[in-house]
């Protein structure tokens, strides 16, 4: 019986003090984020009726502790601060700065007993977003100087951060990599462009442009870019000139690095007492150009370190123009039949005259046919009747007697074509009666005729 009761006592005995051990955390701290600079605020708060005087909150960074109580330790002092509310037991730890590498770490709240943990809250990470350092990005190239034909190899690089950024090279505006994700190494990123170089090439400059969500940009370049190159020659293709006078060519060359040395040939050969060099060597002066020098080839070659180049022209020599002091002229008529000059104003005189002649004769006929009168007129009484074109023949109601009586009167019907455009006074007229004697009288007088 004594022995159960000495058990009951030790059980009491554990739970009093396994209970004075058992603090707990009202509040956890949670996951933070903030940008590179910034200042960093993490709290955790503990039920203090639960807290012995033997133990501490302390916070925890991964397994280091940065403070105890209400002091941050000594070497935390620079880039932590604790605030401590005992009424409510909250413990806030303050990042002054936030850095990239605060976002390596775990933080948590913990109750301690000497170096025993006896309670401690969940741990959280930080998200630092961040642009990359000033330094960045940095552009590279694989040599200082490069031969036509060979490849130049570029290289962008920049931080691994929060948010990542994006490395896009550029050249006189132009996008080079759409869509290139840059590759990672270690904590950089690396974005790598390469081509083949022409002497176009020479004096290029080439961007590359880092872009972060931050709404920061900042580029590096690579350039002017050296391409070394032989020259390229150009003169014009031929010159025309006249026998006596004077020919100038001029050698136009570029390249990389400058020329150093032009050559001038001539095929068939010119003797140097015709040409002179000018312009170091890069014009040709003919001085006096013979008629043998008419299809000549010019070449002139350049050279540089690098190698040469050559361009050729031809030469078109002219005979010389005459003019003569005193000029024969000779006349129209001592000339040949082939080589007499048709005057073009006697020749459209000639062709007018006969279009005039033409038309005169035209207009005679249309007068003569249209508008003229043609025909006998009659005036046996004081009307005067115009004869018809059509001619008609008088029918008598009764034939005539052979011997013709006094008194005796006739009627004679009369029926004539007209023209519609003639006046009526022209057309009609009277016709008086007359005795039949009469009409005999004047029968006879017609027939006599």
């Amino acid at each position: 019986m004594m022995l159960l009761l000495w058990v009951f006592k030790l059980l009491i005995l554990i739970w009093f003090i396994n209970g004075e051990k058992s603090p707990v955390f009202k509040i956890d701290p949670s996951e933070y984020q903030s940008n590179e600079g910034d200042q960093i605020v993490l709290s955790c708060t503990v039920d203090i009726s639960t807290l012995s005087q033997q133990q501490q909150v302390v916070w925890r960074r991964d397994n280091d502790i940065i403070s105890i109580g209400i002091d941050v330790k000594e070497m935390y002092r620079n880039h932590f601060e604790l605030k401590v509310d005992n009424g409510i037991g909250m413990y806030t730890l303050v990042i002054t700065k936030a850095v990239r590498s605060d976002a390596n770490y775990k933080y948590s709240c913990a109750v301690v007993d000497g170096y025993k943990v006896l309670a401690e809250t969940i741990a959280v990470g930080l998200i630092i977003t961040a642009i990359p350092a000033p330094q960045f990005p940095e552009c590279s190239a694989s040599k200082d100087q490069h031969r036509e034909g060979e490849s130049i190899t570029m290289t962008c690089t920049s931080e691994k951060v929060i948010p990542p950024v994006n490395l896009r090279w550029y050249h006189y505006g132009k996008l080079l990599n759409p869509g290139k994700t840059p590759n990672i190494n270690g904590d950089l990123i690396v974005s790598i462009y390469s081509f083949k170089l022409n002497k176009d090439n020479n004096g290029d400059v080439y961007i590359c442009s880092q872009i972060s969500s931050l709404k920061v940009t900042r580029n590096c370049t690579i350039g002017p870019i050296d391409v070394l190159y032989r020259p390229i020659v150009s003169m014009q293709n031929y010159i025309s000139i006249e026998e006596g006078s004077e020919a100038l060519l001029v050698c136009s060359a570029s390249s990389n690095p400058s020329p150093f040395v032009y050559t001038w040939s001539f095929i068939p050969h010119i003797d140097h007492q015709f040409f002179q060099l000018e312009n170091m060597d890069q014009v040709l002066r003919i001085t006096n150009v013979k008629h043998y020098m008419n299809g000549t080839t010019v070449t002139c070659s350049v050279a540089n370190e690098i190698g040469a180049g050559y361009a050729n022209s031809f030469l078109i020599v002219k005979d010389a123009f005459v003019v003569l002091e005193n000029p024969i002229v000779q006349t129209v008529e001592k000339l040949e039949p082939d080589d007499r000059v048709i005057n073009s104003t006697a020749i459209l005189s000639v062709a007018g005259g006969l279009l005039l002649f033409t038309a005169l004769l035209v207009a005679i006929s249309l007068c003569y046919f249209h508008m003229c009168k043609r025909g006998i007129q009659m005036y046996e009484s004081n009307y005067r009747i115009a004869q018809p074109e059509v001619y008609f023949e008088p029918k008598d109601v009764s034939p005539l007697p052979l011997h013709p009586r006094e008194g005796v009167y006739l009627k004679r019907h009369v029926a004539i074509q007209v023209s519609p455009d003639m006046d009526d006074e022209s057309v009609y007229a009277e016709i008086e009666e007359v005795s039949y004697k009469t009409m005999i009288r004047y029968s006879s007088a017609t027939y006599s005729k």
